[in-house]
């Protein structure tokens, strides 16, 4: 199977910070390769990596509006008028690129930009995609969002089966010893769909599939698995929810793609993964050594807030805490703690950057105590 609009060449980024960087970029952190496109395509595989030897076809971002309008790469994605995917700087990560998109190829809704990071560390066996969703019109939007995976197993497309592991809330392929996971980070997964290619496509060799369908793969509930593909291949999908972004505002979402020789070394990987992201992006700090006599739930200072906001809150026994943000549907947007802490009084910072104006709440569960207060981003 030859998907459409697949580029062939493969050029090296010179290494230099500021240097000028090609079309498409490839790297390794010492365990995983990559390349990312400047239309916002990521491949990855095993190093040393080359197109030859991908174990991913091609992960990309799929915004969905309605029915009749979604984003995807195969239909939309454009380089946003950009000739180069660039090495940026991410505080926490060893090495990151960056590509932005738009839907300049069809010129048709939704009208969003996507600015596509892909993050790295040394020796590591996952990377993690942030897509930053823009809006780009005058009025708010509506947008369900997804990220949409083709594998290719063993370097060939075909023979994977494709399951859902909810413990490690992480959709998965494999075909023999290897096993690739994708892992939503900081939210919920909505939904996990699974389908053989001759499902999705109505042509073996190139993606013809209809907006309804892309639209039904990111909105509606289900978690899917695959027992064997066919030797056309298949595509998996792991969504996040729908979100409203006010014109010009944008919204975030991160995803690990993970590697393991078994599934529990997958998972562990998965682990580490989700470990990283909340040391870098997300992060819980003991604010005194005292032992409080209560549990409680501070307010957020300051509030209302643009971009952060503070959250303290207090432990008075050894608990498992998880400290949740919440939209006024009462969806989760965002976990900021979810580990075992011992007593004491802890800080934590709610980046809102990623988020769109409005109420919203945060809920602290530790044990038997439940508490749940508002706060306001306002931009």
């Amino acid at each position: 199977m030859q998907i459409i609009r697949v580029l062939s060449a493969v050029l090296l980024l010179c290494l230099a910070l500021g240097e000028t960087a090609p079309a498409q970029v490839t790297w390794s952190n010492g365990v995983l390769g990559f390349n990312l496109t400047n239309a916002g395509r990521i491949r990855t595989g095993l190093t040393p990596y080359t197109s030859g030897t991908r174990e991913l076809d091609r992960l990309t971002i799929v915004v969905a509006q309605s029915p009749t309008m979604v984003f995807d790469y195969n239909n939309d994605q454009d380089s946003s008028g950009l000739q180069l995917a660039g090495r940026i700087i991410v505080a926490g990560a060893d090495t990151a690129f960056e590509a932005l998109t738009d839907n300049g190829y069809s010129n048709t809704p939704p009208k969003i930009k996507v600015r596509i990071a892909v993050m790295t560390w040394k020796n590591t066996r996952y990377l993690i995609a942030r897509y930053r969703v823009i809006n780009d019109t005058t009025i708010s939007m509506p947008l369900s969002v997804g990220a949409l995976a083709l594998p290719y197993a063993g370097s060939a497309y075909g023979g994977e089966t494709i399951k859902y592991d909810a413990a490690s809330s992480t959709g998965y392929y494999y075909k023999g010893a290897k096993y690739w996971g994708l892992r939503l980070l900081g939210k919920t997964p909505t939904s996990f769909r699974a389908l053989d290619w001759n499902s999705w496509s109505t042509d073996p060799n190139s993606e013809i599939t209809s907006d309804s369908l892309r639209y039904a793969f990111t909105t509606v509930g289900g978690w899917d698995s695959l027992s064997l593909a066919s030797p056309d291949g298949s595509v998996m999908q792991l969504n996040g929810g729908q979100v409203t972004i006010a014109a010009g505002d944008s919204s975030t979402f991160y995803y690990a793609f993970v590697y393991g020789t078994t599934l529990p070394e997958m998972v562990a990987s998965v682990d580490s993964a989700v470990a990283r992201f909340n040391r870098t992006f997300t992060s819980v700090q003991p604010v005194t050594s005292s032992i409080p006599e209560t549990f409680q739930l501070q307010q957020n200072y300051p509030n209302p807030f643009n971009p952060a906001t503070v959250i303290d809150f207090q432990i008075s026994q050894a608990a498992q805490a998880k400290l949740s943000v919440y939209d006024l549907l009462g969806r989760e947007v965002a976990v900021l703690v979810n580990e075992g802490l011992t007593p004491g009084t802890y800080r934590v910072t709610f980046d809102g950057q990623p988020f769109a104006s409005g109420t919203y709440y945060y809920r602290l569960v530790a044990g038997s105590y439940t508490e749940t207060k508002r706060m306001m981003l306002v931009k």
